[in-house]
């Protein structure tokens, strides 16, 4: 009789490595282990997917704190990376005020809040019941350089040094 593996990985965005030996198979998310299984007398291995939303192409900054405001049809569209299609970058003036990610500017859903504990992390949610809409708080006004990096479910909101503008003296 044949040994089948099932590993059905749950609702997981991105960021899946199957790596292992022909004795043992890891699932990797992030640089975390999430599972290690000895395959060793394992005839096949059979990945199910059962919650896997379909590849994000666009990425948009929404909120208050954005020049659209809360408007999605004014959300900023963010660039995506020629390299590295889930790296998205903006950059511009943001002012005190929240905002989020959205991957449309057409609909709520799907869209990336804030992680609960760590600031530097996103959630994805595909309908309101996912997580919590948290949303990142952005303190004062300036110009800002956002990066989402929807493999790693990591964030960075960088604000850039003011210009100082030297006077200049008439005689």
């Amino acid at each position: 009789m044949k040994k089948v593996f099932l590993l059905a990985v749950l609702a997981i965005v991105s960021g899946i490595m199957y790596a292992g030996t022909r004795t043992e198979m890891r699932v990797l998310k992030g640089d975390v282990a999430a599972y290690c299984v000895d395959v060793s007398e394992i005839d096949s291995i059979v990945f199910v997917d059962i919650h896997f939303p379909e590849h994000i192409t666009s990425m948009f900054l929404v909120g208050d704190a954005t020049p659209g405001g809360w408007n999605i049809g004014q959300a900023s569209p963010m660039n995506m990376d020629a390299n590295d299609s889930e790296h998205f970058t903006w950059t511009g003036t943001l002012v005190a005020g929240e905002l989020k990610f959205l991957t449309t500017n057409q609909d709520w859903f799907p869209c990336f809040v804030r992680d609960a504990d760590d600031s530097t992390k996103i959630r994805y949610r595909e309908v309101d019941q996912d997580y919590p809409d948290y949303k990142w708080e952005i303190a004062e006004e300036g110009k800002y350089t956002v990066d989402v990096n929807i493999r790693d479910y990591t964030i960075s909101i960088t604000r850039h040094a003011p210009e100082v503008i030297d006077p200049i003296y008439k005689l």
